[in-house]
């Protein structure tokens, strides 16, 4: 991770142009802003809060300074390595926990995030700590330990708010019949999330949840020249004050809501459509402004080798483990599942479905272990699990055709 930061050296554009910015005002002590101007018509907002914070923490202790930060995210990203190590050893066996850390370790889709400043990194590890301190509240019967894990949720929120749609269905979904258990994981989401809006509203006198934004993105996943990504409407131009955007951000919840009720078939397709893209293999995580030539080409061919072996082996994993009864194993379905659902109200880009690849990497452990006991079965005619196989099959099989046929009207690659 290290490596490749310093061999690539990416100068900060569009979002980590602003999370920068932000970091230096921070470390400044200016506070949480982008300029210098009044704070009421300053656009900080536009970013969450919980990687700028981060971010200006590193350079108040080493100053502004790119490579302290890209070693300190590539330790970020090494860590979540291991976390992945000990989830996938408390669903599974020291083999596939092993092979899941290697795996995790040298994912090209996951290395390359430490070397630009972006909120992916300590957003996966975030989630990744949350997750592991509700195992340990469930293992050893602790009800605070879910208070530890909603810390962590709650500053994963703050990092990536559509991260709250799955908390709240996780929580009611997962451990429903621990109510004080829910309670004490919610109680601190819901805490840091109402501080920040508090604040918000205090200087930008408009009700803001964590960051503008969802209501524009919201517009953007559903008016007629919609396509799944980011595709703003014609009334929303770069020219717009800070706070003609607030207005417009607000507007886009009436003007999407307005569309799915005279469009409900399009929205339907639409919704389709970006399961499609999330699910696409060639929307690889390493197609980036700083990659040009042969540097882009390379990567791009890496991205998509590992997005084929660990959507392909991931595949096999999820069908197979449906034979294991353990509500552990089940949560890493739901997650994988409710991250795709979370995404359909707005848009999809290849860097939202980060958040599930330490899963599918952990179900694509499982799912590599399993092709010696898949060959015996074709040998001897072990009926259920070749049933399993030929599901699997027809599963990658479709995620293929969809990646071609995303290919097909993909005009981006050249």
């Amino acid at each position: 991770r290290i490596g490749y930061a310093f061999f690539e050296k990416i100068i900060p554009n569009v979002d980590s142009a602003g999370f920068d910015e932000i970091g230096k005002h921070i470390a400044q002590g200016k506070g949480y802003r982008i300029s210098d101007g009044p704070i009421e018509n300053d656009d900080a907002v536009l970013w969450a809060p919980g990687y700028p914070l981060l971010l200006g923490i590193i350079y108040k202790l080493f100053g502004h300074n790119y490579p302290a930060a890209w070693i300190i995210q590539s330790m970020i990203g090494a860590l979540s390595c291991i976390l992945i190590y000990l989830i996938t050893g408390r669903l599974f066996d020291r083999r596939v926990a092993s092979i899941s850390a290697i795996i995790s370790a040298v994912c090209f889709n996951l290395l390359i995030y430490p070397a630009m400043l972006l909120s992916e990194t300590l957003f996966l590890l975030l989630v990744l700590l949350s997750l592991i301190y509700i195992y340990k509240a469930e293992a050893l019967n602790q009800n605070l330990k879910y208070l530890v894990a909603g810390i962590f949720a709650g500053w994963a929120t703050l990092t990536r708010p559509i991260i709250l749609i799955f908390f709240l269905f996780f929580s009611l979904i997962s451990f429903r019949k621990n109510i004080k258990g829910i309670a004490l994981f919610l109680f601190p989401v819901i805490l840091l999330l109402l501080a920040w809006t508090a604040r918000n509203f205090y200087i930008y006198k408009h009700f803001i949840p964590i960051c503008s934004g969802p209501g524009e993105i919201f517009w953007d996943g559903h008016h007629l020249k919609a396509t799944g990504g980011y595709d703003m409407p014609v009334e929303i131009t770069k020219d717009l004050s800070l706070q003609e955007y607030l207005e417009i951000d607000n507007l886009g919840y009436l003007r999407g809501l307005e569309f799915v009720i005279k469009h409900p078939v399009r929205t339907i397709l639409l919704g389709l459509r970006k399961v499609s893209l999330f699910f696409s293999l060639i929307r690889t995580d390493a197609w980036w402004l700083h990659m040009k030539g042969i540097d882009r080409a390379f990567s791009f061919a890496l991205s998509l080798v590992f997005n084929l072996l660990i959507f392909g082996f991931g595949i096999i994993g999820i069908v197979f483990s449906y034979t294991k009864i353990n509500k552990h194993i089940s949560w890493m379905r739901r997650f994988i599942y409710i991250s795709v659902l979370s995404l359909i109200p707005f848009i999809v880009e290849a860097r939202y479905r980060l958040v599930i690849y330490p899963f599918m990497i952990i179900f694509a452990s499982y799912g590599f272990t399993l092709l010696p006991k898949t060959r015996l079965a074709f040998i001897s005619q072990d009926k259920p699990i070749i049933r399993l196989s030929y599901l699997s099959g027809i599963i990658i099989i479709a995620l293929i055709l969809n990646s071609i046929y995303d290919l097909s009207s993909f005009n981006d690659i050249a």
